[in-house]
């Protein structure tokens, strides 16, 4: 199988969430733009699990989509993110 093809599936997960949905509906460049980032580097993080947003931002994030995503959408991304990972990679 193309290698790019794995790619593109272990990352769709990631987009299937609250968070990933709302952040690909709403453009990462968008995103990290509104909250004064340097670009969209850190959203891509935070989609793919491996950090988290600082509170201040989180807190906005929540405000800018109208109240459809919580804090706690926001913070399970990370977990969620890498089970859905896992389970598609299977064991290593």
């Amino acid at each position: 199988m193309d290698a790019g093809l794995c790619a593109r599936k272990v990352t769709v997960g990631r987009w299937d969430t609250r968070f990933g949905a709302w952040v690909r509906h709403y453009g990462a460049h968008n995103l990290g733009r509104a909250l004064g980032l340097s670009g969209p580097y850190p959203v891509y993080q935070w989609v793919r699990g491996r950090t988290y947003p600082h509170p201040s931002h989180a807190l906005r994030i929540v405000d800018m989509s109208g109240s459809k995503l919580t804090l706690e959408d926001i913070y399970r991304q990370h977990a969620t993110a890498w089970a859905k990972d896992e389970r598609r990679q299977g064991p290593s």
